[in-house]
């Protein structure tokens, strides 16, 4: 008998000893709620801390981050864009198989009048440093002619195999573009005799035959 009560008892202690059940709490004695929120180590509080603190620090780069200002002058000059497009078109002056044949002369001293007019009128806001478009002074069209031809032949060398790729340093050959470009370069040249001084011509004809032979040499 005395065996059996020890038995018992050691069950029932062991039984409220069990890590299944949870120790019964008595009135008054629960704890502060922490605001602590289920599964997350962080209490409420620190979390909505550091979402104050991201917004902060987003406010902060927002404002921090350039701003285009939009202008009146953007409009302007988006209008003048407009005219100039179209007294190109009515000249021919345009890269297309549509394009005009022959110029509409009428037509574009109507729209030349009217751009010069505005131009003039508004001088002060189109001709800003920041809206400004060439520089003070006009370069000669010859100078113009001879920019064109040095930027062709440096790019028909380049792709001859004669001089490296300045954006990759390396050397390649395509003589496909390289013809085209000898083509074009003696096309603009052909075209290009009755405005040229005789000796710039002489000068242009001599790079076209060196282009010429070095093409010929190099495929």
């Amino acid at each position: 008998m005395a065996e059996n009560e020890k038995k018992k008892k050691y069950t029932i202690v062991d039984k409220r000893g069990s890590f299944d059940d949870e120790p019964e709490k008595k009135p008054g004695t629960e704890e502060p709620a922490t605001g602590d929120i289920p599964g997350d180590d962080e209490p409420k509080t620190t979390r909505q801390t550091d979402t104050g603190d991201r917004q902060k620090e987003s406010d902060t780069s927002s404002e921090e981050a350039p701003r285009k200002e939009i202008r009146i002058n953007d409009a302007m000059r988006f209008a003048m864009n407009l005219l100039r497009e179209r007294a190109l078109l009515s000249l021919g002056l345009v890269i297309s198989k549509d394009r005009p044949k022959e110029p509409d002369m009428e037509q574009v001293k109507k729209i030349s009048e009217l751009f010069g007019k505005l131009a003039d009128s508004f001088c002060d806001e189109l001709g800003r440093d920041d809206y400004s478009e060439t520089s003070d002074r006009i370069p000669p069209f010859e100078e113009t002619l001879g920019l064109c031809f040095n930027m062709l032949q440096s790019q028909i060398f380049m792709h001859i195999g004669l001089v490296a790729n300045p954006v990759t340093g390396l050397i390649s050959k395509d003589m496909a573009q390289a013809k085209s470009g000898i083509d074009f370069f003696a096309a603009l040249l052909d075209n290009s005799r009755e405005i040229l001084p005789q000796k710039e011509t002489r000068k242009l004809d001599a790079a076209l035959s060196d282009l010429r032979v070095n093409y010929v040499n190099q495929s």
